[in-house]
């Protein structure tokens, strides 16, 4: 999933490091999208999936655009997020060097290196804010125009890798599918399938039993229950499904236009759908307010059926 090291991992500096835009995180796989509520109105139970490209304006965002600057800076999540390098607090950063004085370690998510005086390195000399060389080839997050997670507030889904679902449904979706390859961004959203491809992930069911092995993680991000962290989501079912474990990410319904109860819903409703899908257990994982969304559905459960297994 990771780009190929470049000079600068293999100790090789540079003139300097470059700010061109680096691609954008990449799923392993093409990621799809099943939904919990059905279409109103439909026959059938009116099951919802997409795959594949996204227009950017079918669903709306968890909050107006002219309110994103006043969203926290752990949700806009300048260092990660998109194309353009910038530092926590938003500025771009810039060729420079590492001098000793001006710029301490690496601040980049989980480094901490301290480079040495005269080595390339990307800065804010406002913030002082530095990345090292190995860390400026780090894939990126999408922005918050393509997080899938900062999108559809009142549409709670799981998102899974294509490849979990039966052959049939990843069949109905090829028609939909534009010809031009998808950006790095634009696979993390979709477009809706064939109204014959909802269908047939019911009736393709018993396919699943060989995809991603045995059982499905269900993983629940983070985000104080008013935005979803893109850091806990499709990371986390990467670094599971390179442990040979099959993992969606949790879309559930937040603050303020939800509540928790309607948040257990969603939760409870994925767990009933995977386990009509794929074989074997349904674990669910969260972080911060997602493992607070976890442990409660433990307790509604034993509220409402004491001593029953889950």
């Amino acid at each position: 999933s990771h780009p190929p090291r470049s000079v600068l991992s293999l100790g090789m500096p540079p003139k300097s490091v470059s700010v061109a835009h680096t691609p954008e995180r990449n799923p392993p796989a093409r990621n799809v999208r099943l939904y919990l509520r059905p279409v109103r109105g439909a026959a059938g139970g009116g099951m919802r999936a997409d795959a594949g490209e996204h227009d950017g304006a079918r669903e709306p965002p968890l909050m107006s655009r002219r309110l994103w600057k006043e969203m926290p800076l752990w949700i806009r999540l300048h260092p990660e997020r998109g194309r353009l390098k910038k530092c926590w607090n938003g500025c771009h950063l810039i060729d420079d060097r590492h001098d000793g004085r001006r710029y301490g370690v690496c601040q980049n998510r989980g480094c901490g290196t301290q480079p040495r005086a005269g080595d390339p390195i990307l800065g804010c000399r406002v913030c002082r804010w530095s990345v090292c060389a190995t860390c400026a080839d780090r894939p990126r997050m999408p922005s918050l125009c393509d997080d899938p997670l900062f999108h559809g507030p009142d549409d709670p889904c799981l998102l899974l890798q294509e490849g979990l679902l039966p052959l049939a449904v990843r069949d109905a979706c090829l028609p939909c599918v534009p010809p031009l390859a998808p950006s790095a961004a634009q696979r993390f959203m979709g477009t809706p399938l064939a109204a014959s491809a909802a269908a047939a992930v019911m009736e393709a069911a018993p396919a699943l039993a060989g995809a991603g092995g045995h059982g499905t993680v269900i993983v629940c991000p983070g985000g104080n229950y008013e935005f979803l962290s893109c850091l806990e989501g499709y990371p986390v079912t990467e670094w599971l499904a390179r442990h040979g474990l099959a993992a969606a990410v949790l879309r559930y319904r937040l603050l303020p236009s939800h509540g928790l109860d309607e948040a257990l819903d969603d939760l409870e409703d994925a767990v009933t759908l995977l386990r009509r899908l794929r074989p074997g257990p349904v674990v669910a994982m969260g972080f911060s307010a997602g493992g607070h969304l976890v442990a409660s559905l433990g307790a509604r459960h034993e509220e409402r059926r004491p001593g029953t297994p889950q």
